[in-house]
């Protein structure tokens, strides 16, 4: 018989890969507690491992619905173990810590993902979430078509203007300072942020309008189909410089839960596509 020896770092490499798919196949039954991670769960092709997902998941309309399991800071660990699930994924704001626990304790695998803040911690994430379930390949085209967004949004410079984000609740506005997902998105536009505190803050509307943002970016569930509907129920903020200038844009605050998403990636792709076409058009009325 003739033995064949494969050198050390080839059968490493296939031990690798057997390893990989050993786990990818292990993790059969997914609970997804973020709604950023079942996006890409989905774009990575991993939807029919889903047996559960968070309340700000987004399924696609011609999906079977999934139970529901609540808030990511909220999660009840008896309610996702009757699940039975494989691997729970999130992101680093799962909780609360004893539901955590419990989880680990009763030998659920975790997989906590960084809220992305960055492009690049949003990339790290996609391959995270791909050596997992061994879809490299799949990590390689949604990477690619994200630097095809990227280029997108940066081959306009917007670096003269600024703008404020405005996160709508059902208490009133709440304007995003740094560390948060709205600088984050402000900050993938390639502007600059009105706020210079941290995290976010009820807004004085009367401090808002003596900062004069050429933009505001408004987050909402998707209770307004419009920017009209939406100055209709907060009519001071037709008196804005950036209302005046036709600069308001309506944002889902689905897609930035957790951070920056692949949606909200597409999202500020759109918008810089429209204010571009608005600073031109403005440029065009001055002449």
């Amino acid at each position: 018989m003739i033995r064949l020896k494969l050198p050390h770092t080839v059968l490493i490499i296939c031990l690798l890969f057997t390893v990989l798919a050993s786990t990818s196949f292990a993790m059969q039954r997914v609970i997804s507690t973020d709604g950023s991670a079942t996006e890409l769960l989905f774009a990575l092709g991993l939807q029919n491992r889903l047996i559960a997902v968070d309340v700000s998941s987004q399924l696609p309309p011609d999906h079977v619905p999934l139970p529901n399991i609540g808030y990511h800071r909220n999660l009840s660990a008896e309610g996702l173990l009757s699940l039975r699930p494989d691997l729970v994924v999130g992101s680093s704001h799962m909780g609360p810590s004893p539901a955590v626990r419990a989880l680990l304790t009763a030998g659920v695998s975790l997989l906590r993902l960084k809220s992305p803040l960055t492009p690049l911690q949003l990339q790290n994430n996609i391959h995270e979430l791909a050596a997992t379930f061994n879809k490299q390949e799949e990590a390689t085209h949604l990477i690619a078509a994200l630097h095809q967004d990227l280029a997108g949004i940066q081959s306009h410079d917007f670096s003269h203007l600024r703008a404020a984000f405005l996160l709508r609740m059902n208490t009133g506005l709440r304007l995003a300072g740094t560390e948060t997902s709205g600088d984050a998105f402000i900050q993938l536009l390639g502007a600059s942020n009105i706020a210079s505190f941290v995290n976010y803050q009820n807004a004085n509307m009367e401090a808002l309008l003596a900062e004069a943002p050429d933009i505001l970016l408004i987050a909402d569930k998707g209770a307004h189909a419009s920017v009209n509907e939406l100055l209709n129920d907060t009519p001071i903020l037709r008196t804005t410089k950036a209302a005046k200038h036709h600069r308001i844009y309506l944002i889902d605050s689905g897609s930035l839960i957790a951070g920056l998403s692949i949606r909200a990636i597409e999202q500020a792709k759109e918008i810089a596509n429209r204010l571009s076409t608005n600073l031109l058009t403005q440029a065009d009325i001055k002449r």
